[in-house]
């Protein structure tokens, strides 16, 4: 795989601009696209309209309209080119992390969370080169 879908849902508008902007030498280099959503009704029909491939979706959990884990079930129904799953939160009970586990999530990031361990996660995970530093 030589291109990445990276997708972001966070009804935080402040974090969703900071993440594109955080890959913006990645998207320069041709390595991933970066998509981002406020919600995750606007992120399935992106999924259902698009139909893309190599998706690595990092998602919210607590969200109006639909959980992050209700997103997660349908994301995985809609689009069947997601790789990884992660989970971006500031509510990390043993229960949220459970849930996420079940739904094969490969890891659940606590807010206030580093990008540059999410970047670390994902060339771990899927050999991306991304800046790290």
């Amino acid at each position: 795989m030589d291109h990445f879908n990276i997708v972001f849902v966070d009804d935080e508008v402040e974090l969703v601009h900071l993440y594109k902007l955080a890959f913006h030498s990645e998207i320069t280099d041709g390595i991933c696209t970066v998509n981002t959503f406020e919600s995750a009704k606007d992120c399935l029909k992106y999924f259902q309209n698009s139909l893309p491939s190599n998706v690595i979706l990092l998602t919210d959990v607590n969200m109006p309209e639909m959980n992050g884990f209700e997103f997660l079930q349908k994301a995985a129904q809609d689009c069947k080119g997601i790789i990884g799953t992660y989970v971006i939160s500031g509510y990390g009970t043993h229960e949220y992390t459970d849930i996420a586990t079940k739904l094969g999530v490969k890891k659940f990031f606590f807010k206030p969370v580093s990008i540059f361990e999410i970047k670390k996660e994902l060339k771990n995970d899927f050999g991306v080169m991304l800046e790290t530093q």
